[in-house]
């Protein structure tokens, strides 16, 4: 058995399941059988599902754990200054979600017109395997970018298929704002 009861797991993409797959962005494994398991799904991106119990067989093929360090703190040191995600009075570590080489061709593209940026989504190309970036701006009366695509699986790996993330988020253009 790879997994075990009160494991909190996504599933991963092209599982070859309807419900729990990468949509299904955090679920909880509420029972564990020869035959596979049952996930209680807490977040997914279709409310709908949210809530209720599945069936799935238990493979690190088919989902992977959730990161969930966390630090406990009863109080933080005099001298710290900074922002940090707590949730339920634990400090949740934030993981960069691009690496250095990505943020740098971004920054670079987006530079000219990052004030129009609203959101960044990696999406899946219709009938294909490949993958790409969605850009969404701002204006409604202007168009979309979409970037070139790229094999699934080799670029933008901290970013999660579908989910919208703004310039903050990615970690984009840090420097400029701390000027």
């Amino acid at each position: 058995m790879d997994f075990k009861v009160g494991d909190k797991i996504k599933g991963l993409n092209d599982n070859g399941y309807a419900i729990t797959n990468e949509n299904m962005l955090i679920g909880k494994i509420t029972n564990v059988s020869i035959g596979g398991m049952i996930i209680k799904i807490l977040k997914h991106t279709n409310k709908n599902f949210e809530n209720k119990e599945y069936f799935a067989e238990n493979s690190k093929e088919c989902f992977a754990l959730v990161n969930e360090k966390r630090n406990f703190f009863k109080r933080l040191p005099n001298d710290f200054t900074g922002t940090l995600s707590v949730e339920n009075g634990y400090i949740v570590e934030n993981k960069e979600i691009l690496d250095k080489v990505e943020k740098e061709y971004l920054e670079n593209f987006l530079r000219p017109f990052k004030e129009e940026v609203k959101e960044i989504t990696k999406i899946r190309k219709a009938f294909s395997f490949n993958e790409m970036l969605h850009i969404g701006l701002k204006d409604i009366g202007s168009y979309d970018i979409i970037l070139p695509d790229f094999k699934k699986g080799t670029m933008y790996k901290g970013m999660e298929l579908y989910e919208a993330y703004t310039l903050q988020e990615l970690g984009l253009f840090k420097e400029e704002t701390n000027e």
